[in-house]
């Protein structure tokens, strides 16, 4: 298994579709990061659907950081804080951020 080099931060119906296009173009290197009771959640209600088919991507745990290329945020507001948190670590001055976040004061806490 490669290192993680891109990652989506929330693994919702957004973040899931950016994490499996992630992973058709970066396979290995591209990953949804997630703390290790949302990764159990997941695998115990049977994976995450896309269109009625399993996702491919892999799911990460917070704690296990390595610097990303590219990190893309796509929770809710309200969870940004703590997906800040979470992903510090994983974040470094070369890291590349997109947030796909609505509202104006998203941008400003990333």
């Amino acid at each position: 298994m490669g290192g993680v080099k891109y990652a989506v931060i929330g693994a919702g119906a957004v973040g899931a579709v950016v994490a499996e296009a992630l992973h058709q173009g970066w396979k290995d290197q591209a990953a949804a990061l997630a703390d290790r009771t949302r990764i159990e959640g997941i695998a115990q209600s049977g994976g995450i659907l896309i269109n009625g088919r399993n996702a491919s991507f892999r799911l990460v745990p917070f704690d296990e950081p390595r610097p990303l290329e590219l990190a893309v945020f796509a929770v809710k507001g309200y969870q940004l804080e703590r997906a800040l948190e979470h992903t510090a670590p994983w974040i470094s001055p070369e890291t590349r951020i997109i947030s796909l976040l609505n509202g104006i004061t998203s941008e400003q806490q990333i």
